[in-house]
């Protein structure tokens, strides 16, 4: 998917580095900018795909896609604000040349499936 989207900005480069011609380098960045931005929007949808996979193995792909979907409607901006939560603790494990990581990786996950979880329990409870 993520392919798909940068397809444009790739091909802007390839157009630039043969032809030198300025225009095609600022159009290949504009592209891969909103390749980015349109790709991290869709995945929002996708992103509790891996626990519905996990919750349900009985259950075709498609309706697992279906149902991940369904989750994130109307949650996609408390997912994201809790990932920008974890911007400050990734910075912090730049001094210690990414050994901060083994605290900081399993933290964000068990919030993300803690995330999922809540997102379970309430459209099961019928709150959201």
């Amino acid at each position: 998917l993520q392919f798909i989207f940068s397809v444009p900005g790739l091909v802007m480069a390839e157009r630039y580095i043969s032809s030198g011609d300025r225009i095609f380098e600022e159009y290949a960045m504009i592209a891969s900018s909103a390749a980015t931005i349109v790709y991290y929007i869709v995945w929002l949808s996708f992103s509790q795909l891996y626990y519905v996979l996990l919750d349900f193995p009985e259950k075709s792909l498609g309706d697992c896609i279906k149902m991940s979907v369904w989750l994130m409607k109307g949650q996609k901006l408390k997912f994201v604000g809790m990932q920008i939560s974890f911007f400050p603790l990734l910075l912090l494990s730049i001094p210690t040349l990414g050994l901060g990581l083994l605290w900081v990786m399993p933290y964000m996950q068990a919030s993300e499936a803690s995330f999922y979880l809540s997102l379970t329990s309430g459209k099961a409870a019928g709150t959201d």
